[in-house]
């Protein structure tokens, strides 16, 4: 689908977004909007900003059944008031086991607009989700702190290097203009340290120049590396699929990187699709083809991977992949031909030795 809402945005845009705001916020609003236009029937989807939305007053049941949307929210995160909150959208949260006409909501403009709110559920949380990596707020604040913490010495200009004191009778405003060219000599962009300037009464033959040390370790290398290695365990990832080389496994080989990126293909990329397919596009499809009227089998349809199956080490996987298979795998036109829908293996029979990519 290459297009799903008036934005132009295609299935393929959106899954992305609906991935990065998931394990970002743990709360994704996809709204879901039905409508006609001279007979014909529209069905668009889109994937809202979190940050704009907020869940309903829970029921008698302790089930928040709708969601509010107002751009206020992105001012300080604050709560809206009354008159805010009546003036705001709010719409029913889809559920398969309501009535149709409890899942949709009729608008002025006539249509019809509804919102899956999918979250990643915790224990002890039971409105809002939270993302996976929250076990490492505290070290992402720590790595954001030491990131801030060394621009602020670049650039805050609050560091003092060395203090001119200008001994004579001086007024301070005289004494500025005095420094005034060794300030701009010695700070700035290009140059190391800050100067202070001050005045002194007592005879300009003592003046002097107090160099302060101001060295600190603002890299917090070691830390910062341990901090990263938590912020990576908590996200379920591995450094190495983000080009973060350690010097333990620069010497692995490529079996052990192919290695890592089975387990994690299996045990993270895998589920997660298919945990999205099931909360979102399983509906969002079924939806669609019954008020446009297709002849779709949402369970036939699955998120695909674009892993490389070449990457696949366990098994043979010959007997299971066509030509264009793995034509379409490394980004090549399919084969017209009949060998196009022919499995691997069935040319290794044949002991056609032509490259299947040429």
């Amino acid at each position: 689908m290459k297009t799903i809402n008036r934005k132009s945005s295609s299935a393929r845009k959106a899954s992305k977004q609906l991935f990065e705001d998931f394990f970002t916020w743990g709360n994704v609003p996809i709204e879901l909007v039905r409508f006609k236009v001279a007979g014909t029937p529209y069905f668009c989807v889109y994937v809202h900003n979190f940050m704009e939305w907020r869940l309903g007053s829970p029921d008698e049941d302790d089930i928040c059944d709708t969601a509010l949307q107002s751009k206020l929210f992105l001012r300080n995160a604050r709560c809206l008031t009354r008159d805010e909150i009546r003036r705001s959208k709010k719409l029913p949260i889809y559920n398969p086991l309501n009535k149709d006409s409890a899942n949709w909501k009729k608008m002025p403009d006539g249509s019809e607009r509804t919102v899956i709110w999918y979250q990643n559920t915790f224990s002890g949380f039971p409105y809002y989700g939270l993302p996976t990596a929250v076990a490492s707020m505290i070290h992402q604040i720590l790595e954001y702190k030491g990131a801030r913490y060394n621009l602020d010495n670049f650039d805050n200009n609050m560091v003092l290097s060395a203090i001119l004191a200008l001994k004579g009778n001086l007024s301070q405003d005289e004494a500025n203009r005095i420094g005034k060219q060794a300030v701009k000599t010695h700070t700035g962009d290009g140059k190391r340290g800050r100067v202070m300037v001050v005045a002194s009464e007592e005879g300009i033959d003592g003046s002097d120049l107090h160099t302060l040390e101001t060295s600190r370790d603002g890299s917090f290398i070691e830390a910062d590396d341990k901090w990263q290695d938590k912020i990576f365990v908590a996200n379920e990832w591995d450094p190495i699929l983000c080009g973060v080389m350690s010097q333990s496994a620069m010497g692995k080989g490529s079996g052990f990187f192919t290695k890592v990126l089975e387990w994690t293909n299996r045990n993270v990329i895998l589920p997660a699709q298919q945990d999205c397919y099931n909360e979102v596009w399983y509906h969002v499809f079924k939806l669609a083809a019954a008020w446009m009227g297709f002849n779709i089998d949402p369970s036939n349809i699955q998120i695909q991977t674009n892993i490389d199956i070449s990457g696949l080490t366990d098994v043979d996987v010959t007997p299971a992949v066509r030509v264009n298979e793995v034509r379409r795998a490394k980004g090549l036109p399919e084969d017209p031909t009949t060998k196009g829908e022919m499995y691997l293996s069935e040319l290794k029979q044949k002991k056609d030795v032509t490259n299947v990519q040429d």
